[in-house]
């Protein structure tokens, strides 16, 4: 996808950008965001699954046109938004977590340097957490302070009242910089609780009864946030400001508020069953973003099918309209072996995955430009034994709708679960189709 002189030449980039681009190695094969994970923006937020900021100006470089609005059906962290704001590029990001959608907001606004300053000294100005502060929202799961249940609790009862009075105090700010002070206290609640968290959601720390975290550790890390934050936007304030726009919502429903595009850039769930919502699950209850567990239940029901923890109806009668013979022999085999499956619903929530795929290129056919091009960012997944070859079934689905399959590059290796040996055999792939005629 080209090498850094080629996006120098090809892309005018402000100083900054510049710079911000020239921190990373283009000549790479790359798409896990462990380069980029201190990079301005990028650091506001550990984003465990996004692909790096290089990524997508190879693929800007990289693309035989000079793209002029780029969507990301799957922003994330939003890494496609600010990469294209650097570049100059217009892009809309949809995302279906408010958190996450909240972050890409707060990457692409214009914040004055002195006036987010000045609204962490009015939050941190004679913060005394109350008792109002220390109770539990009435809705709130139990588990997040003492005493808990069966005295498990992910927050020591000082640290959740100081979290919950940065939050008070935060709403009384203009929207941008009550923003970032959101954002800034989701980059250190995970690491000043009683928790750790992986894709499969979260688990308790060895020892954590002997080693709680205390409202002093917390009160450090927000400042320290704070201050990566009000760098960055010192750093970058002359970037340009408009362009930039983010839908939060169901990607499946929200595409169809776009009229039109030249390409789209992505990295979707993979077909892994890790339930993103559960992986955030702790900023997401204690930032007020859900307020109930119907408020879950809804975002779960919301998100692509690429995991188990919700129970999707059967998918019978999919594998007619998706037209895939690879999914086919996958789902035969799939359930050929159900006995050896950690869950039964694994073949119906592969299915339903490769169905939405096919949903979000449907839309796409509908704003996207004639020869425009959708570039997916993909990991395979096993079941036992059985891979799941995701590239190869995404270019037979979307076929018959129009799309091409023109450029496929393997980028990185994924380790395996334990129990298929923990070794670097799954293969992640960009995969670039474009849209032979125009849209409908």
């Amino acid at each position: 996808m080209g090498n850094s002189k080629a996006v120098e030449r090809k892309i005018p980039l402000n100083e900054k950008a510049a710079q911000w681009l020239g921190s990373q190695d283009l000549s790479r094969p790359v798409l896990s965001n462990m380069a980029a994970s201190e990079l301005p923006f990028q650091r506001w937020f550990h984003f465990k699954e996004a692909f790096a900021p290089e990524f997508v100006a190879k693929v800007i470089e990289g693309l035989p046109y000079d793209p002029q609005h780029i969507v990301d059906p799957f922003a994330g962290s939003g890494t496609t938004a600010i990469t294209s704001r650097l570049l100059g590029k217009r892009s809309t990001s949809i995302e279906v977590s408010p958190l996450m959608a909240d972050l890409v907001r707060a990457k692409i606004t214009a914040v004055s340097a002195a006036k987010f300053r000045e609204a962490v000294n009015i939050v941190l100005r004679r913060l005394r957490p109350t008792e109002r502060d220390q109770l539990l929202p009435k809705l709130m799961p139990p588990t997040f302070t003492e005493p808990g249940v069966k005295g498990r609790y992910i927050f020591p009862m000082e640290v959740f009242a100081l979290a919950r009075a940065i939050l008070r105090r935060s709403k009384k700010l203009d929207e941008p910089e009550a923003r970032l002070i959101k954002i800034a206290l989701a980059s250190c609640l995970v690491g000043n609780s009683n928790v750790r968290v992986n894709g499969k959601g979260r688990r308790y720390r060895s020892n954590w009864q002997s080693k709680e975290p205390t409202a002093n550790g917390l009160m450090w890390a927000f400042e320290k946030a704070c201050n990566r934050i009000c760098e960055d936007l010192l750093d970058f304030a002359l970037l340009p400001h408009g362009q930039q726009s983010v839908l939060q919502g169901d990607s499946r429903a929200m595409l169809g508020r776009i009229d039109w595009a030249d390409t789209v850039i992505c990295s979707p769930p993979y077909p892994n069953s890790f339930d993103y919502t559960d992986v955030y699950n702790v900023e997401l209850w204690m930032l007020g973003y859900l307020q109930s567990p119907e408020d879950n239940h809804a975002l779960r029901a919301d998100t692509v099918r690429s995991h188990v923890q919700y129970r999707w109806p059967s998918a019978d009668g999919l594998l007619k309209d998706l037209g895939s013979s690879t999914l086919q022999e996958t789902l035969s085999d799939l359930v050929d072996r159900k006995d050896q499956l950690w869950d039964r619903n694994i073949p119906d929530m592969v299915a339903h995955y490769f169905n939405d795929m096919r949903k979000v290129f449907d839309s796409a056919t509908r704003f996207l430009e004639p020869r425009g091009q959708v570039i997916f960012a993909v990991g395979n997944s096993r079941y036992a034994n059985v891979t799941i070859d995701v590239p190869k079934i995404l270019a037979e689905i979307v076929q018959p709708l129009g799309f091409e399959r023109c450029r496929e590059e393997a980028v990185r290796s994924m380790r395996t679960s334990a129990q298929h040996g923990g070794q670097n055999e799954l293969a992640e792939t960009a995969v670039s189709f474009i849209l032979k005629g125009g849209g409908s």
